[in-house]
C-alpha cells in the first residue's frame, strides 16, 4: 500500500441518482507523479475533490480513501479533514487569479496561511514566504510578496501558489489543470517547478489535466477516465507505449499533435542544458 489508496471511489447525485464518478481504483505511492487524464467532464477534478470532501452536499462520496494506511479521509470528522487539507495534502487550482483574495497582497495572503498552519509568528512566516519564492526562481521575491494579484501574471501567480503549497511540506500537492490558461513558455516553466518540487522535497503529485502532452512529461502513474469511468490505469510509459483502451489511443493520437509547441520547447531546453 501506497501513501494514498483509492478503493471503489463513487460520486452519486442524490437528487437525481446519477451516478458521476463511478469505482474509481488508484495507489499514489511516495515521491511520485500520478496523472489523471481525460477530456472535460471525465470526472477528473470531481475524484479528487471527493477524496478531500470539497464537492456540493448533495453529492453522496462511497468507497474509500486511506491516507498512510491508517486515515480514511471519507470517513473521518469535518475537523480533521480541514487539519488534512491545510498541511498534509495542499490543491492548487486551475485559475491562480480566482484562488488570491484581490483585496490583500500576495505577501499578506502568504503570511496568513503560513501563521494559521504552521504555527510561526509573523516575522517568521514573511522569511520563509520570501525564500519559497525564491525557490521558484521569482526574482525580487521582497518586492513580488508587496503586489496585489491583479499586478502578477498567470505564471507567476501559479508559482506563488507552488511557493505556498511548498511551504506548508505536504505529503501530496494536488494540481488541478494548473497550466490550462497558459502559453507553451509558461507551461514549461511551471512544469518544470513541480518537477523540481517534487523532486527536491519527496513530496507525491497528483497532476490533473486533458494535456497529454504536461503529464507525459512529469508522471510515472496515469489514470485515464472518461464519463466518469476508469478505463486505464498503469506506469505512464506502458500506457502511452501500449495503450489498451480506444479512448486511451484516441487521446494520445489526438493530443499530443496538439500539444506539440509544448513538446518542442521542453526538447529545445532539455538540449541547452
Amino acid at each position: 500500500m501506497g501513501l494514498l489508496e483509492i478503493k471503489n471511489l463513487r460520486v452519486t447525485d442524490t437528487l437525481t441518482n446519477e451516478e458521476i464518478v463511478k469505482g474509481v481504483n488508484f495507489n499514489l505511492e511516495k515521491n511520485r507523479c500520478l496523472g489523471i487524464v481525460g477530456e472535460s467532464g471525465s470526472g477528473k477534478s470531481m475524484t479528487t475533490r471527493a477524496i478531500l470532501g470539497l464537492i456540493n452536499p448533495n453529492l453522496k462520496v462511497s468507497g474509500k480513501a486511506i491516507l498512510e494506511e491508517k486515515i480514511d479521509l471519507l470517513n473521518t470528522s469535518k475537523e480533521e479533514l480541514r487539519k488534512i487539507r491545510g498541511q498534509r495534502i495542499c490543491m492548487i487550482l486551475q485559475d491562480a487569479m480566482s484562488s488570491f483574495d484581490p483585496l490583500y497582497t500576495i505577501g499578506y495572503q502568504m503570511i496568513e496561511t503560513l501563521v494559521e498552519n504552521k504555527n510561526v509568528s509573523k516575522d517568521d512566516a514573511k522569511k520563509i514566504a520570501i525564500d519559497a519564492l525564491e525557490k521558484m526562481f521569482i526574482n525580487d521575491p521582497e518586492e513580488v510578496i508587496k503586489k496585489y494579484p491583479h499586478q502578477l501574471s498567470g505564471g507567476m501567480l501559479q508559482r506563488c501558489m507552488i511557493a505556498i503549497a511548498m511551504t506548508m511540506e505536504p505529503d501530496i500537492i494536488i494540481a488541478d489543470e494548473p497550466t490550462t490558461a497558459l502559453d507553451s513558455i509558461n507551461q514549461r516553466e511551471v512544469v518544470e517547478e513541480f518537477k523540481r518540487l517534487r523532486e527536491v522535497t519527496g513530496t507525491s503529485l497528483i497532476f490533473i489535466s486533458h494535456d497529454l502532452g504536461v503529464v507525459q512529461h512529469l508522471a510515472q502513474d496515469l489514470l485515464v477516465m472518461k464519463n466518469g469511468v476508469q478505463v486505464e490505469y498503469g506506469k505512464a510509459k506502458e500506457v502511452f507505449s501500449n495503450p489498451k483502451h480506444e479512448y486511451t489511443k484516441y487521446l494520445i493520437d489526438t493530443r499530443l499533435e496538439l500539444t506539440e509547441s509544448f513538446i518542442k520547447s521542453m526538447e529545445k531546453k532539455e538540449v541547452a542544458i
